[in-house]
């Protein structure tokens, strides 16, 4: 069964989680508050956004 994993904070650390998380057939949403982030560059999506602003985590959950 794919889960639908949520990374906040989308660093160094963050992209080695990602593939290892795609390698075991794992669907990764990355999240950070600039663009390009180093696991934005391997997730299957990625969203920028205010990390602290409790409204736009919401909209990325919904």
């Amino acid at each position: 069964m794919t889960k639908k994993i949520l990374l906040l904070g989308s660093g160094e650390l963050g992209k080695e989680f990602v593939i290892a998380a795609k390698r075991l057939g794992q669907y990764v949403i990355a999240v950070d508050s600039y663009n390009n982030a180093p696991a934005m560059q391997v997730a299957d999506e990625r969203e920028v956004i205010d990390m602290l602003n409790g409204e736009a985590l919401d909209a990325i959950l919904i």
